[in-house]
């Protein structure tokens, strides 16, 4: 394969892989950034089911995490508690057609996924090219996973454990694919339906990367 990638081949790739992702947890993973270890905090909220209905244990319940670690100036929001309650994952016909999904029962977010709206966050995960400049080796937007790939089979990811970044405008990132980094950006929380795209969760205008220190790129 060349260099140079298409970008509606990465879009089509990244579509079917994000199917396709073992459970391998991110947030059972030692992290070092700037060289200090920050080990992630662990549940302490158990998580409430999805109904069909909106569940008032879920709007309210607690943050599990009291305090997020500060990189940067960005306070880093670990899966623990993007992840931390159970919600679905568009099924193939929602995906599709976005009136389906909207005649679902809005299913409930926690006041504190809420709350996180529209703030500056670093959030470290897998990365899953979307769009790519024209060398094909840097990205331009992508999905921050919670679990790293695998080929084609694997748990299917619910809306919660990824977040589509988008880089500022004229910035762009390099494509690291099988080690964890960390992006830093604005995040924004909410379900969304964009075309060519689907529906998301959590989505992040990206300002700067970062692989941990304790990789290497070979």
């Amino acid at each position: 394969m060349t260099p140079k990638i298409n970008g509606y081949l990465w879009r089509c790739a990244a579509f079917l892989t994000a199917f396709a992702i073992l459970a391998v947890v991110l947030s059972a993973q030692e992290v070092r950034v700037d060289g200090n270890t920050i080990s992630p905090v662990k549940e302490t909220a158990a998580p409430v089911p999805v109904t069909n209905e909106v569940s008032p244990a879920i709007s309210a319940m607690p943050n599990p995490v009291t305090a997020y670690p500060v990189d940067e100036g960005y306070p880093m929001i670990g899966w623990n508690s993007l992840a931390s309650y159970i919600y679905d994952s568009p099924s193939i016909d929602e995906q599709r057609m976005e009136k389906i999904r909207l005649k679902k029962p809005k299913h409930a977010i926690p006041k504190f996924i809420y709350d996180l709206n529209g703030t500056k966050a670093a959030i470290t995960g897998f990365m899953m090219p979307m769009d790519t400049d024209e060398s094909g080796e840097n990205a331009t937007s992508f999905v921050i996973v919670r679990s790293q790939m695998s080929c084609c089979f694997g748990a299917i990811p619910r809306l919660n454990e990824w977040v589509m970044v988008n880089m500022e405008k004229g910035k762009k990132t390099r494509i690291t694919m099988d080690v964890p980094m960390t992006v830093y950006g604005t995040i924004e929380t909410g379900e969304k339906y964009e075309d060519m795209k689907g529906w998301s969760l959590y989505r992040m205008t990206g300002e700067k990367t970062k692989i941990p220190n304790n990789f290497k790129m070979w």
